[in-house]
């Protein structure tokens, strides 16, 4: 949990542009540019990573998610960027509430 909490420090701390937490916005537009530049490709990736490692454990804004032992990093990326794209009167929330939002209802817990 430590190493996942750093992780989500450190990729807020690299955002200089923003006052605040990233938002939906921020993130899409780091998750485009990520082909072609690979810090864009890590801090795109890391960034929705990071909070599926914390979601293993517990639930991020609210939200829970349980994901199978076969989920694979380029998965949870896509289920989040496919989320972003299909809801873009969200994207002024903040990023880690949207991901959160697109793992939970992608990989939803059973009660």
């Amino acid at each position: 949990m430590k190493r996942a909490l750093l992780l989500i420090g450190m990729l807020l701390a690299f955002d200089v542009e923003a006052e605040g937490f990233d938002t939906g916005n921020d993130l899409l537009r780091y998750c485009s540019k990520h082909v072609t530049n690979p810090f864009y490709n890590g801090l795109c990736s890391g960034y929705t990573i990071a909070i599926a490692d914390v979601m293993v454990i517990d639930s991020v804004a609210g939200f829970r998610a349980c994901f199978p032992a076969t989920v694979t990093r380029g998965r949870l990326l896509e289920v989040s960027m496919k989320y972003l794209g299909a809801h873009p009167e969200q994207l002024h929330y903040t990023a880690v509430c949207l991901v959160a939002a697109a793992l939970s209802e992608a990989f939803p817990c059973k009660k």
